[in-house]
């Protein structure tokens, strides 16, 4: 493994700094979102995540980090690329992971399989799996854009509060940027309890009801299709995609004057 700016030499240094990183994360969200964390998931957090693994940054690879949760069990994955980024990266997934959970299976006779349905934070997956195959089919997933942009926009934030230029730093990556800051907006015009609720406390319904109030019955799908393209790997989806969420942004805001 080649020296990371001098910063961190070898892989067994990254995982220790890497699980240092998720630890001090969870402490300092359990004190400051704790009243917003549901008793059912303040018990799963309670031992941190099951697998955390460190893996070679790709400098031409998509991610730098991600989390996943199967059948109750988290794991996560960071890439290694300076001892900043490494926190940066944990900090963000550590959230995903603190984060509202909520998974549940339906039997389906008729066609021998399994339909399931997982809640991460603002994001919703559904699948059906076959009991003879083993084989997963009919994937669907809502919310991402929401999801990643409300994530980051409180690691950015948890950042600053650790050290400013961390803070300033993690802005200027761009990760996410437009889902951030329409997540910004969004946390404006309904406000930052109702926003943690839905996040960390799985009230989701009441952030939904919120924005349809103000504009109109539909409108928190309409938002939130609009911000899964802005985070889409297509240059142009992402752009129109952030265009027309801002526009029902600006829709709100009007929504919100008027009440």
């Amino acid at each position: 493994m080649k020296l990371m700016k001098n910063k961190l030499t070898n892989m067994g240094e990254a995982q220790a700094h890497a699980e240092s990183c998720h630890w001090n994360s969870l402490g300092r969200i359990a004190e400051t979102e704790g009243r917003f964390i549901s008793d059912a998931d303040k018990e799963r957090i309670a031992g941190g995540v099951d697998t955390l693994k460190v893996v070679e940054y790709d400098p031409f690879g998509e991610r730098s980090g991600g989390y996943r949760c199967l059948e109750g069990k988290s794991e996560m994955e960071i890439s290694v690329l300076n001892k900043e980024q490494v926190e940066r990266t944990t900090m963000h997934e550590t959230n995903h992971f603190v984060s509202h959970h909520s998974e549940t299976s339906v039997p389906s006779v008729e066609r021998n399989g399994v339909y399931e349905y997982q809640t991460v934070g603002l994001r919703h997956s559904s699948w059906f799996r076959s009991n003879e195959t083993g084989k997963v089919q009919e994937v669907k997933i809502t919310g991402r854009g929401l999801n990643e942009g409300v994530t980051t926009m409180y690691t950015n934030r948890q950042l600053m509060e650790l050290d400013r230029a961390k803070g300033l730093e993690a802005a200027r990556t761009g990760i996410y940027q437009h889902a951030t800051e329409l997540s910004s907006q969004l946390e404006i015009i309904v406000g930052s309890d109702v926003l943690k609720e839905a996040y960390y406390g799985g009230k989701e319904n009441e952030l939904k009801e919120r924005v349809d109030r103000l504009g109109g019955a539909g409108t928190y799908e309409r938002l939130r299709e609009c911000m899964d393209g802005t985070v889409s790997s297509n240059y142009y989806e992402r752009i129109n995609s952030t265009a027309r969420a801002q526009k029902i942004m600006e829709e709100l805001y009007e929504g919100a004057k008027r009440k």
